[in-house]
């Protein structure tokens, strides 16, 4: 049986340069949210000076064109696996349910989300996906109705703020074929994409009074990233707030920026 939490004695690594940056960015994020008058084009201004101000520090690693071709294929495998998507067995829940939240995901575009449901989101969000023409952050629409378990105290893949999008994806792979994969058969750790997260934080947000999934300054790389030369990410700002689906950042190393992940259950290739 798969060890989904173990617990050992080790001494706390020491905190990295970009690690250091994300504590100064996140209590700048801090002084942002008390401020009146937030919108997405407010909030992607601040968020390209932020970045731009840490996006070099700590940055000692360029992706590799090998890299960034294993980041393409494991995001098409995902999006392979997405349309193979099953609802978990009764033994898959048993197992998963200690330690993981399962939240029902249904085909919805992250657009139809936010028009469902506006209260759960800034209210100029829908017009600003019209404005900017991030047809594919809007409009994807997962294949099939699923299930996927999030990790109630891991929500975010260690150390995975201040990574390009490309580790990120590549450090999860290898996270699911090491954790997850050897000891359940037909599941997988994965990004998701961004209406995946809204669905999920929309679900908490009913089982809790009104708290989501997301905590505090707390923003997750996406799958259906639609920018190679920016970074776009959905989390939360303040605690109370509503769900940011619209959050766009410059550079490609930012550091509030981490990769939240989830299990994903998928029915085996037809030969």
């Amino acid at each position: 049986m798969i060890c989904l939490m173990t617990v050992e004695h080790r001494e706390l690594p020491v905190p990295t340069a970009m690690e250091k940056a994300a504590v100064r960015v996140r209590r700048t994020l801090q002084d942002v949210r008390k401020m009146k008058g937030s919108t997405p084009e407010w909030r992607h201004r601040v968020g390209l000076a932020i970045s731009n101000l840490t996006k070099d520090e700590g940055q000692d690693h360029e992706d590799s064109e090998k890299e960034k071709e294993s980041a393409l294929e494991v995001r098409d495998n995902i999006y392979r696996l997405l349309k193979r998507a099953r609802m978990p067995t009764r033994d898959e829940r048993k197992i998963l349910e200690p330690h993981f939240d399962l939240f029902f995901v249904d085909r919805l575009t992250l657009g139809e989300r936010i028009a469902k449901k506006p209260g759960h989101f800034p209210s100029d969000d829908l017009a600003y996906f019209t404005r900017m023409g991030e047809s594919d952050l809007r409009d994807y629409c997962p294949p099939v109705e699923t299930i996927i378990a999030v990790h109630r105290t891991d929500l975010f893949l260690q150390r995975s703020f201040g990574q390009s999008l490309t580790t990120q994806l590549n450090r999860t792979e290898d996270d699911s074929k090491e954790e997850v994969e050897p000891h359940l058969e037909g599941i997988k750790k994965v990004l998701l994409p961004a209406t995946f997260w809204a669905a999920a934080d929309m679900e908490c947000a009913d089982r809790n009074d009104g708290r989501g999934l997301f905590p505090a300054d707390s923003f997750t790389a996406v799958l259906d990233d639609p920018s190679s030369s920016y970074r776009t990410a959905v989390g939360r700002l303040d605690p109370d707030g509503p769900f940011l689906a619209s959050e766009r950042h410059g550079g490609i190393h930012v550091p509030h920026i981490g990769a939240a992940t989830a299990l994903i259950f998928f029915r085996p290739q037809r030969i």
